[in-house]
């Protein structure tokens, strides 16, 4: 395998990998920063719920609205002490004015009023759907894949062939190079790269030894015969 082809493969692994990682992460950031919001934004609705009912002001126990529905049921304070403080879950409930089950986040508390009177609070409110965004993000992270990667090979095969190629037509001066032959010229080394100069100055004198070298052995060998 060429040089150029396990940079360019190297390279699409190693990108691939951190872009996967980046994803992930991402994607966990945000879920982490959307249960964030729509908690707090629950918390907030149900302690104004609590106060509507402490202060007389909520007529109804229930709701079923197209963005939060709720409801109050009353219970025993045996069963308020063995409940959570607030309980939070994703689940997926039927909203009436949609006609369509929605994925919701739901929160449950207890709480008891000015009379003592233990009650349970229900709270239903939609929230993103999971899947469909984890299903966006791997279609979006696909197609950052494919253009970054199309992107730095064109750009690298373009770097790559520029500044290499003084090497490449130092190797085809070499592969037509026979030892004793009327060869042509030895190529100069048209690059500032510090190595690629060494390896010119490297090869044309080993070349030249190499020539000396025959040289010598066929004038012994003839004077030998």
């Amino acid at each position: 395998m060429k040089s150029l082809y396990k940079v360019i493969l190297g390279a699409a692994i190693v990108m691939s990998s951190v872009i996967c990682i980046w994803s992930i992460l991402f994607y966990v950031a945000i879920m982490h920063e959307i249960d964030d919001e729509v908690e707090d934004s629950l918390e907030l609705y149900a302690f104004q719920l609590i106060q509507e009912k402490n202060e007389g002001k909520l007529d109804s126990v229930k709701y079923d609205g197209s963005n939060n529905s709720f409801f109050f049921e009353k219970i025993t304070k045996d069963e308020a002490s063995k409940m959570e403080n607030m309980s939070f879950k994703d689940t997926n409930v039927f909203i009436k004015a949609r006609n369509e089950t929605e994925p919701c986040k739901r929160l449950i508390l207890a709480f008891y009023d000015t009379k003592d009177n233990y009650y349970k609070l229900t709270i239903y409110t939609p929230t993103v759907e999971k899947a469909e965004l984890k299903g966006r993000i791997l279609f979006l992270v696909c197609l950052i894949v494919i253009v970054l990667i199309t992107s730095v090979i064109t750009i690298y095969l373009s770097v790559y062939k520029k500044t290499l190629k003084p090497l490449y037509t130092l190797l085809n001066w070499h592969r037509k190079y026979q030892l004793g032959k009327n060869n042509q010229e030895f190529p100069k080394c048209k690059s500032n790269i510090n190595e690629l100069k060494e390896l010119f100055t490297a090869t044309k004198l080993s070349t030249q030894r190499a020539e000396e070298t025959y040289k010598q052995q066929k004038l012994f060998l003839g004077h030998a015969s």
